[in-house]
């Protein structure tokens, strides 16, 4: 699959699209219908598993037993509670990202992207089972760095202490997990959701329409020469502000997509979404956003019964562009949508000389030229954001940033077990 995917943009997006597929599978719940995305686990919610796990406190369980202990766990806790997962403070917790010092070097943004991480059951499985060892492993390898070198690229890989605890050795099954006995399952997704709030409309908009503090992204093939402004690169800036259908500079309207209501009875609108499937032991990496155009979105399949009209997909399986032309599937066809996308991708791949693109201008604000894998290579210690070719050869938590906050919610978990047992 990996060669495939990498050398054929076409393929790489048609994969992407049956991730999406599955994730917004609609899923009956009491009082309506919700995407399958939103019956997992967030981030939050796996201090209180990893509690659960460990009521009945045991040394020295074998993997097995791990196993089976987790199981057992997600099996009585399989559902759960809506009410807590959308709630204003889950929605407007600040991502991780954006609390890395390194994130002001790269210029002025708009304000720090919001949201939440929700985790399928095979990850959350994955993740209780190595809860313990993740824990136990270097505390060195989860902080940052004292005068990291940041966002540059160029920092040592993180290595294994010989006083951590219960420090694994780098085997070939774990050498993107060293915290964990072995890599995430293949059928592992983690996904990371940014929203933004929905307002009533000021006094200047068409009658009944809503609409969002953000301002839309140009993400046709005029976006290509911005990503060569500056190491981060700039996103295309709508100006205006439109009436009717879609807005030019705000989300309002129907353009604003799937919205979802908080405990406090206000609504949000679904602005960002990266989503990585373990597909690929490097995960596949894919982004979905709001914009106007059909850049991204010609050859997006029927997502369930939301409006998702106006969003769009960008995704990268690896950090080298190996599809000579990863434009060519899309043009020529006589459809003036994928004649537009065939544009954009074109552009794109020759901005990013040789290097694949996956973006999200909701998520990483003013992080333009990325490409996901390059920036989580750095996980959980180092931010490189700007980093897009291979650094590293292993990684702490199979390239996830939360991990470091999950390592600390497992560690007050255990302490609090020796304090019970004293």
């Amino acid at each position: 699959m990996g060669p495939s995917l990498n050398g054929s943009m076409k393929a790489r997006r048609d994969a992407a699209w049956t991730t999406m597929k599955r994730i917004w599978k609609p899923v009956q719940v009491e009082g309506g219908v919700i995407p399958l995305w939103m019956t997992w686990y967030e981030r939050q919610d796996l201090e209180d598993l990893f509690r659960e796990m460990r009521r009945r406190p045991s040394t020295a369980l074998s993997k097995a037993e791990r196993t089976v202990r987790a199981r057992a766990v997600l099996q009585a806790r399989s559902t759960k509670d809506l009410q807590r997962s959308l709630s204003a403070a889950r929605f407007g917790t600040v991502l991780r990202q954006f609390t890395f010092p390194e994130f002001l070097e790269l210029g002025p943004h708009t304000e720090p992207g919001t949201g939440s991480i929700y985790f399928n059951p095979s990850y959350v499985q994955h993740l209780l089972e190595n809860a313990e060892s993740i824990a136990n492993y270097n505390a060195s390898a989860f902080s940052k760095t004292p005068g990291g070198t940041g966002s540059s690229g160029t920092s040592l890989e993180a290595k294994p202490s010989d006083e951590a605890k219960a420090t694994l050795a780098p085997n070939t099954a774990n050498l993107y997990a060293l915290s964990m006995d072995s890599e995430m399952p293949s059928d592992a997704i983690m996904i990371k959701v940014t929203w933004s709030q929905v307002y009533n409309a000021p006094s200047n908009t068409p009658q009944g329409f809503d609409y969002i503090k953000q301002n839309y992204v140009d993400v046709s093939a005029v976006m290509g020469p911005k990503l060569n402004e500056g190491p981060a690169g700039q996103w295309v800036k709508l100006p205006g502000f439109g009436a009717g259908g879609f807005p030019g500079g705000s989300m309002e309207g129907d353009a604003a997509g799937f919205h979802v209501t908080d405990d406090q009875g206000r609504e949000w609108a679904l602005m960002g979404m990266h989503v990585a499937s373990k597909s690929l032991r490097t995960w596949q990496w894919i982004t979905f956003f709001p914009a106007p155009s059909y850049s991204w979105r010609a050859d997006k399949p029927d997502l369930g019964p939301w409006q998702l009209y106006h969003y769009q997909m960008a995704t990268v399986s690896d950090f080298q562009e190996q599809d000579p032309k990863p434009w060519s599937a899309y043009e020529g066809t006589g459809s003036a949508h994928y004649d537009a996308q065939a544009a954009a991708i074109k552009a794109v791949a020759q901005a990013m000389n040789g290097v694949q693109w996956c973006a999200n201008p909701y998520i990483e604000t003013n992080m333009a030229r990325t490409n996901c894998i390059g920036c989580h290579q750095g996980s959980p210690r180092d931010f490189l954001a700007t980093t897009l070719t291979k650094q590293r050869s292993r990684n702490v938590g199979d390239f996830s940033f939360s991990i470091a906050t999950t390592r600390s919610e497992f560690l007050k978990v255990m302490q609090e077990n020796v304090r019970r047992l004293r």
